[in-house]
């Protein structure tokens, strides 16, 4: 893999999942905070950080931080009853995979795979089931 890949890779983490700015990002990473700007811009990282924040795994990490604050004898963010009613909702949630986050998800792992030097033909294969796992997942949701 090609450093300049390396660092974007690294540098897509700590935006999407950790929250990072760019400027934290450029000096952790060894891009200007221009590079990382365009990256943001070219490769949707935006969007992608507001898909994963939606995710029903990363609202639960949210809602656990929120009781941790309760046990702690902290004032959480949300009443009781809010909580309860987020729990719940998400309970239902949780039970499927959005088509939308599958694809964002795939999308990553082909693109990985295209650096891994594979033969033309194991990519296709993938490619094709990839394809059909989603075709089957649009048509059961």
């Amino acid at each position: 893999m090609s450093g300049n890949l390396s660092k974007r890779i690294h540098a897509e983490g700590l935006y999407i999942n950790e929250g990072w700015t760019n400027k934290a990002i450029a000096q952790t990473v060894g891009v200007s905070e221009n590079t990382v700007g365009n990256w943001v811009n070219k490769y949707h990282w935006k969007e992608k950080k507001s898909e994963t924040l939606a995710a029903p795994h990363k609202i639960k990490q949210l809602l656990l931080a929120e009781l941790e604050k309760v046990v702690n004898g902290e004032a959480p963010k949300f009443n009781a009853d809010t909580l309860s009613k987020i729990t719940r909702a998400l309970e239902r949630v949780d039970k499927g995979v959005s088509v939308q986050l599958s694809i964002s998800v795939l999308k990553l792992f082909t693109d990985w795979l295209t650096t891994q030097n594979l033969a033309a033909n194991i990519l296709i294969t993938i490619v094709d089931l990839t394809k059909g796992f989603i075709k089957e997942q649009i048509d059961n949701e």
